[in-house]
């Protein structure tokens, strides 16, 4: 479960990808819109409601190829598109900025 912790980004793409390594050939991962969406599940909380209310109608959007979506028509379900936009969009918002800050300081306290 993501719930907005920046510090946890990398975590939770990373138990992600494990869990769609495992079920590698079910339908539900297999296509990059449900994936995306079936992502989405697992992103809750006050510091991503937002985030996610507007995935979701983007990902529609996506689908129906209508405004928000930036394609100019219809993406079908199977457009890796939906996967990669997905993972670029929710990189951009909860990337942790301090990791190399975080880093630094754990070498400092070393020394």
């Amino acid at each position: 479960m993501f719930t907005g912790d920046r510090k946890m980004t990398k975590y939770f793409i990373q138990s992600f990808n494990l869990w769609y390594m495992a079920n590698h050939g079910h339908p539900m991962m297999d296509t990059p819109m449900k994936r995306a969406v079936l992502a989405l599940t697992y992103i809750q909380g006050p510091k991503t409601h937002n985030w996610v209310v507007a995935q979701t109608n983007l990902i529609y959007a996506k689908l129906m190829g209508i405004p928000p979506s930036p394609h100019p028509q219809a993406l079908p379900e199977a457009d890796g598109r939906f996967w990669t936009e997905f993972i670029d969009d929710f990189d951009a918002e909860y990337k942790d900025t301090s990791e190399a800050e975080d880093a630094f300081m754990e070498l400092q306290q070393i020394t």
